[in-house]
């Protein structure tokens, strides 16, 4: 919600923050760390460090034990002035070191601050990517968590393509999230070696998913335009995979996610007695 000084049009409102982060989104962040637990549950100790900044020492900033006091100085140094892309770096290694249990809590609040100071990433599953639309970040949460482990393994990927920082990796984006539907099919079409185009005719003609034929052609056409068009799916042969910009990848890896949860949601409904 837009504050009274934006509406009254004394100050103007930020834009997306995409390759910087602000002074106060810097500060709310640090201070969302300071405070996240179990990240800093001290030992009995309180002289001693807390296991987070362990972590921190040992394999983020890869101090040795000489360096021990300087952990918290390089984590004050990082959020005043340190590059953009290692504060996310940060916020990403935070997530990996907490259980799994509680990954998703400190993802969501992380998230609502992201949304708040107008950043342009959210986290997505243990990645932060380029979406703010909520209901993209769903549809890929939701694919992350697929049942089968080969289809929520593509759609990783797809996101660790998606978010590769310097350079991210659009096309191998793509070709896990197309990768990811086919995956899909060939459970439901229990035929582990059919393409995407044959899984969805065989599941089609048995019944077994109620897909309407133009969705099963549009999907058939789109996995044929990954797999012609050069460099896609076929790394060896160059072409329109250096045409793939970050617009037609977030299509793909969203697009391709929330067809996997329609195909899941249309099974389990078909399957139900």
């Amino acid at each position: 919600m837009a504050r009274f000084s934006e509406r009254e049009g004394h100050v103007t409102p930020q834009g997306l923050q995409r390759d910087d982060i602000s002074e106060r989104l810097r500060n709310r962040l640090e201070v969302f760390l300071d405070r996240a637990q179990p990240l800093n549950r001290r030992l009995a100790n309180n002289n001693l460090p807390t296991e987070f900044e362990r972590e921190l020492r040992e394999r983020f900033f890869a101090f040795s034990l000489r360096d021990q006091t300087r952990t918290r100085e390089a984590l004050a140094e990082l959020f005043r002035d340190g590059p953009w892309h290692r504060v996310y770096d940060l916020l990403e290694f935070a997530y990996a070191t907490l259980p799994r249990g509680l990954q998703g809590s400190f993802a969501r609040q992380c998230n609502k601050i992201l949304k708040e100071e107008t950043s342009a990433y959210r986290f997505v599953g243990a990645h932060i990517v380029a979406l703010t639309d909520e209901n993209e970040v769903e549809a890929v949460v939701q694919g992350l968590g697929n049942p089968r482990a080969e289809v929520a393994g593509h759609i990783e990927r797809a996101c660790s393509s998606f978010a590769q920082r310097p350079v991210p990796d659009y096309p191998n984006s793509v070709k896990e999230a197309i990768s990811a539907v086919e995956a899909m099919t060939r459970v439901l079409a229990n035929d582990p070696n059919a393409t995407l185009g044959q899984a969805l005719s065989v599941i089609t003609k048995q019944g077994k998913v109620p897909l309407h034929p133009a969705l099963n052609s549009a999907f058939s056409k789109l996995y044929g335009w990954t797999s012609d068009a050069g460099g896609i799916r076929h790394a060896d042969r160059p072409g329109d995979a250096t045409q793939v910009d970050e617009s037609l990848a977030r299509f793909m890896l969203v697009t391709c996610s929330a067809f996997i949860n329609y195909l899941t949601a249309l099974h389990i409904g078909h399957s139900a007695p």
